[in-house]
């Protein structure tokens, strides 16, 4: 008797957890899909480091000595997404301040390249599509990113965020023409 009274509440577990499991892992697609795809790049030395003047040196020599509009917008685009990235990582270190001035570093970095594209374009040159939606996915993931430090941040720093905010939202208008 035991034995069945066993293989019956197993049978009853078993037939509750099919639908269970399936509708927890649609919720976790939901979340997964709300978030923009975008793998940001690993930033190496954060700004905190005592050699970080090296790479921000190699870094405007690689900038200044650029003059292909796409290929230096590409730099950009790269040096910003590294900038992002560093900037996540100061703040999950406790170093908000300087996680802030280089958050709003990397989104000064990025809005040169819509000037670039400009340029390029007034000179008969076009990006190519992949990359134009990659600068476009890039600015929603900076926007995510920039949305989420509000929740991290102290409040006195709001106002300095919705300054970073702003030039990320004008970034996107910007885009919105290419």
């Amino acid at each position: 008797m035991l034995k069945k009274a066993l293989i019956f509440l197993s049978f009853i577990i078993l037939i509750l957890s099919i639908p269970l499991t399936v509708y927890l892992s649609e919720i976790g697609q939901v979340k997964a899909e709300n978030k923009v795809v975008y793998d940001l790049p690993y930033p190496g030395i954060l700004p905190d480091h005592p050699l970080y003047f090296l790479k921000a040196f190699r870094d405007w020599f690689h900038l200044f000595f650029n003059r292909d509009y796409q290929k230096k917008a590409e730099a950009y685009l790269l040096y910003s997404d590294k900038k992002i990235a560093a900037s996540y990582l100061l703040l999950e270190k406790g170093k908000e301040k300087m996680a802030l001035d280089t958050l709003a570093k990397g989104e000064k970095y990025f809005l040169k390249i819509p000037f670039l594209m400009a340029q390029a374009k007034k000179q008969g040159q076009s990006f190519p599509k992949p990359l134009i939606d990659k600068i476009k996915t890039a600015n929603e993931k900076h926007g995510e990113i920039i949305d989420d430090f509000f929740k991290k941040v102290s409040q006195g720093q709001n106002l300095y965020l919705l300054e970073i905010k702003k030039i990320n939202e004008e970034i996107k208008k910007k885009l919105a023409s290419f």
